[in-house]
C-alpha cells in the first residue's frame, strides 16, 4: 500500500477528499460561475444550512441543535461566501454576548415552523439551546431544487461550514466565527 493509499484511509483525509472530488465534478459539469441563483431570503438560507449534503454529496438533513448554533452557522457562511465570492447575505449581525445576532433568524425560525417547514423538537444536552432544528418533507421538497441550483462555490462553503463547524462541538464553531469577526463577540462564550 502506498502511501496516498494510506492516509486516505484516515477520517479526516477522506472527507477532504470527497470535498474536493465532489468540487472536480462540479467543475468539470461547467459550473464554475460565480455568477447566477443566491439565496434571497432568511428562510431559504436555514434551509440550506439544514438541507446542505455531506462531503460524498449524499443528502444529509440532520438536526441541528438550537438557534443559536443556526444562527453562527449563518453568520460563518455568510463570511465565507462575503470573503470567497464578494457574496452578501440577507443578515444583518451586530455584536451581542451570544456572539453575531440578528433577529430576522428567530423569525424566520418561527416562520418556517409555522409553515411545516421545520420542526422543533426538545433537546437536553445543549449548554446554549434548549431545541433542535430538522427539515420537514415539505422543507425537504421546497429546498432540494432550489439547493441544487445554486452555484457551486455557493454549496461547497455551505456545506464546508456545516461539515467542519455546525455538526461540531459548538466550541469550535464558536472559535471559527471568531476567527471571522471577533467584534461580534461582546462575551466570552466558552467559559
Amino acid at each position: 500500500m502506498n502511501v496516498l493509499q494510506n492516509l486516505s484511509t484516515l477520517p479526516g483525509v477522506q472527507v477532504a477528499l470527497d470535498r474536493a472530488g465532489r468540487l472536480s465534478r462540479l467543475l468539470r459539469r461547467g459550473e464554475n460561475e460565480i455568477d447566477g441563483p443566491t439565496l434571497p431570503s432568511a428562510d431559504e438560507w436555514i434551509l440550506a444550512l439544514l438541507y446542505a449534503p455531506d462531503p460524498s454529496g449524499e443528502p444529509n438533513p440532520v438536526p441541528i441543535p438550537g438557534e443559536f448554533t443556526v444562527r453562527l452557522g449563518l453568520f460563518a457562511v455568510s463570511k465565507q461566501l462575503q470573503t470567497v465570492s464578494g457574496r452578501r447575505s440577507p443578515f444583518s449581525f451586530r455584536p451581542s454576548e451570544r456572539g453575531p445576532y440578528d433577529e430576522s433568524v428567530g423569525e424566520a425560525l418561527e416562520r418556517l415552523e409555522s409553515q411545516g417547514d421545520i420542526e422543533r423538537q426538545r433537546i437536553d444536552h445543549s449548554k446554549f439551546d434548549d431545541y433542535e432544528y430538522r427539515l420537514t418533507e415539505a422543507g425537504l421538497q421546497r429546498i432540494e431544487s432550489r439547493y441544487a441550483r445554486l452555484q457551486w462555490v455557493e454549496r461547497i462553503e455551505i456545506e464546508r461550514v456545516k461539515d467542519d463547524y455546525v455538526l461540531s462541538p459548538v466550541g469550535d464553531l464558536i472559535l471559527y466565527c471568531e476567527s471571522k469577526d471577533s467584534s461580534m463577540f461582546e462575551g466570552n462564550l466558552i467559559r
